[in-house]
């Protein structure tokens, strides 16, 4: 029988027999996908600490940053494979700007546009970004004081680890 599920980390909703392996929208893994009646919406965070609000703050800095490099990338992508990985990436991250400004309690930041380069540096530069984002967000998730905070930087820092693993055998040496 076909159920209602909703992803606690950014609070999309599926519809399915059974929760996705991972969110569609956030990259959030299953174990993050609730059945609907027992979703409480947790943004925006109440009472952050000072190193919580910075740490989501340099996140969402991040994450705008990398949705504009991903929109960039698409368009000089060699293969379909890589322009599919792009676009993917692209959206993934947006989702998490959308996520990092629920929980501030701010609204949708703007969504600009960064340059990028040829093909392969952006490869390159994917591979560096996403061990970065990781680097950060596991160290932000070590240091948070909230749960919900603790809880979306260990998802994100999750996410950020695969598309690591994703981009990295495609990066060539040299």
């Amino acid at each position: 029988m076909i159920k209602v599920w909703k992803c606690r980390i950014c609070g999309e909703a599926y519809l399915g027999d059974e929760p996705p392996t991972h969110c569609a929208f956030c990259g959030a893994e299953r174990n993050h996908i609730i059945l609907a009646p027992e979703y409480k919406d947790p943004n925006p965070v109440k009472g952050l600490e000072e190193t919580d609000r910075k740490n989501l703050e340099e996140a969402l800095k991040l994450e705008i940053s990398a949705t504009q490099f991903y929109a960039c990338s698409v368009g000089h992508a060699e293969n379909e494979e890589d322009r599919s990985m792009f676009k993917a990436l692209k959206r993934v991250e947006k989702e998490h700007v959308e996520l990092i400004c629920k929980a501030l309690g701010i609204p949708m930041a703007e969504i600009g546009t960064e340059p990028c380069d040829g093909a392969e540096e952006n490869l390159k530069e994917t591979l560096r970004r996403e061990v970065n984002a990781t680097n950060i967000y596991t160290k932000a998730a070590a240091e948070a004081k909230s749960p919900r905070v603790k809880e979306i930087f260990e998802a994100l820092a999750k996410v950020e680890a695969e598309h690591r693993d994703l981009v990295g055998p495609k990066v060539k040496e040299g």
